[in-house]
């Protein structure tokens, strides 16, 4: 599951990263660039893990492990100070309770 993490830490640094940019010096283009740049390279190194991840585990359990973004992005708004309500921590519940249950080890399955 390091893969999923590493893919969901990805997604998280690019979201960062563009929600952190307004407040870098616009007035060079080299900088602009710079931004559009890590934003990229984290982007495709996403893509990559995306695949890899692929390759090892099953869709089905893959890309909703891969919600645990959600829950990120709740907290990472948190930090900002931005508003996060009850319903936002509800959703985030219900996520974090469907992740668990698809993770859970299934007697069924073994």
């Amino acid at each position: 599951m390091v893969l999923i993490a590493l893919n969901v830490a990805l997604q998280l640094s690019s979201a960062l990263l563009l929600k952190i940019s307004p407040a870098f010096e616009r007035e060079t283009t080299f900088t602009v660039l710079a931004i559009l740049l890590a934003v990229l390279a984290l982007n495709v190194l996403r893509f990559l893990s995306w695949g890899a991840l692929h390759r090892r585990y099953p869709l089905s359990l893959a890309y909703p492990a891969s919600a645990l973004f959600f829950p990120g992005i709740l907290a990472m708004a948190w930090l900002f100070d931005e508003p996060v309500g009850p319903l936002q921590l509800a959703g985030t519940m219900i996520i974090l309770a469907g992740v668990a249950l698809l993770l859970a080890p299934d007697k069924e399955r073994s």
